[in-house]
């Protein structure tokens, strides 16, 4: 993915957008789920940057365009309709999704069917995964926290303190 995939996707509708809102999302983003949609609309755009109103065609039998008794555009000068669109795509590298492994989680998935717990009804994400802005020393720190040395991240952090002047 590039940087710019998402305004190029918006760009390529708004030349023949018919609707009233688009929005282009990640490819890890769950398009049927709404909650994933308002987590990227939340956490991936900004709408100074990332909305664009457009005109879009118009649709005579849509309500909003005018109140009743109002020219509808079927004679005389036609209303205005527009659309919104929406890219809700990451610009840079974000951390990653702050839940367990993808291992960890099937661990757990498989001891709850084990144990004959009710069934789970996992949502997108149910597993925490990379989305790029996490090195190869944080992914070390974190194994180690996992096997039970946590304290050699802290030593460590210990022996790189400076003091503030």
């Amino acid at each position: 993915q590039n940087d710019d995939d998402g305004q190029r996707v918006l760009d390529h509708l708004a030349k023949k957008f018919v609707g009233k809102v688009a929005v282009v999302v990640d490819e890890d983003v769950d398009i049927h789920d709404p909650g994933a949609i308002y987590w990227a609309l939340s956490y991936a755009m900004q709408p100074h940057r990332d909305v664009r109103v457009v005109d879009i065609p118009l649709m005579p039998l849509d309500p909003s365009i005018a109140p009743p008794g109002a020219n509808r555009g079927l004679t005389g000068e036609k209303p205005r309709m527009s659309g919104l669109l929406i890219d809700a795509t990451r610009d840079w590298p974000y951390p990653p999704v702050s839940l367990p492994r993808q291992a960890f989680m099937e661990d757990a998935v498989q001891l709850w069917q084990e144990l004959g717990l009710p069934e789970l009804k996992l949502r997108t994400p149910w597993y925490g995964y990379n989305l790029g802005h996490w090195s190869a020393e944080e992914t070390e720190e974190a194994d180690l926290a996992v096997r039970g040395d946590y304290y050699l991240t802290g030593e460590k952090q210990a022996g790189q303190r400076r003091k503030l002047s």
